[in-house]
């Protein structure tokens, strides 16, 4: 005999979202019911948060990727990593055929885009939380970087307000892509102490 409480809901019944994602085997009984049907079990699908909105990748692999964009990967498995930009815009940089902004502009993340065969040829970071495996990132001084990183080439400025003598003080480290270079660099703009910008590009 059924229990009381057991007895299935009639068909047309409201299903109230939180009880949804409190119990979602809940979803699976009530379509077998009749109660409610496949599209609605999509729609209450569609509540739950992608993988990049439910935990963003802050990784910086160097020489490879930032926060999950790799270099060389096409529009769409960018969309898939991190979903849509915030902004959209042509080339600001002479070169690049389409540059993404996530979270504003410049955002926690920015990406550009080269020929067609090329895929990404530009991500840049902003935000703090992006890191290495050994734990340098936004932040960090380019001491620590170097430390980190022996084989990062630095350039510290001397001048009044710690230019180097072509820019910003900034850290490099030359990898290797697809038979040529690939450039990871962290970049401080003074008076500012830390890294303020992560750039991985195909070009200095």
């Amino acid at each position: 005999m059924r229990r009381p409480d057991m007895t299935p809901p009639q068909a047309g019944t409201k299903l109230p979202v939180s009880a949804a994602k409190r119990n979602p085997n809940w979803l699976g009984a009530l379509a077998k019911f009749g109660v409610i049907t496949g599209t609605a079990l999509s729609a209450v699908g569609a509540l739950a948060p992608t993988a990049a909105e439910a935990k963003p990748n802050t990784k910086i692999v160097i020489g490879r990727s930032i926060g999950g964009v790799s270099l060389g990967q096409t529009e769409a498995q960018v969309k898939q990593k991190v979903g849509k930009p915030t902004v959209k815009s042509g080339s600001n940089h002479g070169v690049n055929l389409a540059e993404w902004d996530y979270g504003g502009n410049p955002g926690n993340l920015s990406v550009a885009f080269g020929n067609i065969d090329e895929g990404v040829v530009l991500v840049e970071a902003h935000y703090k939380k992006y890191k290495t495996n050994k734990g340098v990132g936004i932040g960090s001084t380019l001491a620590q970087i170097q430390t980190a990183y022996p084989d990062a080439k630095c350039e510290f400025g001397s001048g009044p307000t710690g230019e180097a003598p072509d820019g910003p003080p900034t850290c490099v480290i030359q990898s290797e892509y697809k038979g040529g270079p690939a450039y990871t660099s962290f970049i401080q703009f003074p008076p500012v102490q830390g890294v303020g910008e992560i750039a991985l590009s195909l070009t200095k």
